[in-house]
């Protein structure tokens, strides 16, 4: 995994652990870069980005980008579903 933007991973209310910006982060911008296949098995590729229906992140080739600018302290979110059609959550 490749962090191009300074996040930090800590108490999330979504759900257990989440990474969170520690810097504005601009549209468009590359948060991170995971190299590989993301499984929907956990958190198997440790990115520690939770799930949200709104997310903030969208997912593109291995790298997470910032669909509109996240403020310093937003907690950074996808949209499981961009990638796993046969997964159910709940938020």
């Amino acid at each position: 995994m490749q962090i191009y933007l300074l996040t930090e991973i800590k108490e999330s209310t979504i759900h257990g652990l989440g990474r969170f910006a520690v810097e504005d982060i601009s549209k468009g911008s590359v948060v991170l870069y995971i190299e590989g296949t993301l499984s929907n098995k956990g958190n198997e590729h440790k990115s520690y980005i939770n799930h949200s229906t709104n997310g903030n992140l969208t997912y593109v080739d291995g790298d997470f980008i910032a669909k509109e600018n996240i403020s310093a302290g937003n907690e950074l979110t996808w949209n499981y579903t961009e990638v796993f059609s046969n997964v159910q959550l709940s938020q």
